[in-house]
Order: C-alpha cells, then structure tokens, then sequence
C-alpha cells in the first residue's frame, strides 16, 4: 500500500528567484526562504543560502525542489561580507535589503502575507526582489 501512495504524492515546486538593483560588486547576496512559523526568526531558514555578488547589478537562480506550500523569500545584500544584516543605532538596516512581492512593512519587515508567495507542486514561480 505504501508503495501506491509514493505514486500519488504531488512533486515539489520550484522558485526562479531573481535579484535586481545591486548597486556594489561585493559581497554577497544572503537568501531566506521561510514558512510562517520561520518568518519572524533572523535565525530560522528553511531553505537558503549565499550568493557572491557578481559585477552585474542583478543575481537569478533556481531552488532546489521545496515542498509546495506558503513562504517568504527574505534576501539582504551583504556588503561588507560579515554574514549579518547591519543596522544602525536605532535599528535600520544599513545594507539593501528586499523581501518577496517587494513588500515593506512601515516599521520593521513586512506581515508574512504581505511577502507571502505560493508554490505549486510541479510548478516554477518567479520572484523577483528589487534592493
């Protein structure tokens, strides 16, 4: 039985996720892709990675398959390559940063159902985040 269920299990989708507006070649490009419950968290990533900056003002590439569902795509330019997103004394981030659906949120990041983005199982989704 366990067999014939496999067969019917949907397969995963994938994100085409595109990132405009890099104004400086250095660094990298640090990506987060998180449900709800991962959202809030600087920690929690339920996919994501690093990407050097290249000297085009734009970064794409393709995630590996995810289990279709609800995420946030979280993406801050790393200038200074230290790993952490900087911020000022009061707490403004002092790197470029962007979030899915372009969303911003007024003080602080956005609602996750503002950046929030479905994948389809045997699905590609394009994203496309402006810094």
């Amino acid at each position: 039985m366990t067999m014939f269920f496999h067969l019917f299990q949907p397969e995963p989708g994938h994100l085409n996720i595109e990132i405009t507006g890099i104004k400086s070649n250095t660094g990298q490009i640090r990506v987060a892709i998180v449900t709800r419950d991962q959202y809030k968290s600087d920690d929690e990533v339920g996919f994501g990675g690093s990407i050097p900056v290249n000297t085009s003002n734009q970064v794409s590439f393709i995630t590996p398959p995810m289990p279709a569902g609800k995420y946030a795509v979280k993406v801050f330019h790393d200038v200074n390559n230290n790993g952490e997103l900087d911020v000022n004394l009061i707490g403004i981030p002092k790197e470029p940063y962007g979030f899915s659906n372009n969303a911003r949120g007024r003080f602080g990041p956005p609602d996750f159902s503002a950046a929030a983005i479905t994948v389809q199982p045997n699905d590609t989704l394009s994203v496309r985040i402006d810094l």
